[in-house]
């Protein structure tokens, strides 16, 4: 589906019988890179993609939900890195500022 175009929308975490909400997603991205996608198309799977599609206005410009994390390393490099979360923005506000590495959890 990819070859052809087909925008791909990460959707695991969507409160699924047995799926543990934050993590499958990274599961899910982790799964799509297997399955041979880029990490880069991975991430915007989980993200651009899936925000165009249900309509919402994201990204980095004013006006837009200013919504995301910054990781500790890439995960362009490696797509288990989205799981080395070091800061949480929500609705421009950071919300947790410790090493949240899902690794420890």
């Amino acid at each position: 589906m990819s070859d052809a175009d087909v925008k791909i929308l990460v959707g695991t975490d969507a409160g699924n019988w047995n799926t543990i909400q934050g993590y499958s997603v990274h599961r899910e991205m982790k799964l799509l890179t297997d399955a041979g996608i880029s990490p880069l198309q991975a991430i915007a799977s989980a993200t651009t993609h899936s925000a165009d599609f249900l309509g919402i206005k994201s990204g980095f410009n004013e006006g837009d939900h200013a919504n995301f994390v910054i990781l500790n390393t890439s995960p362009v490099e490696d797509i288990l890195n989205t799981q080395q979360i070091a800061l949480v923005v929500k609705n421009g506000n950071i919300v947790v500022q410790n090493d949240l590495s899902l690794s420890k959890l």
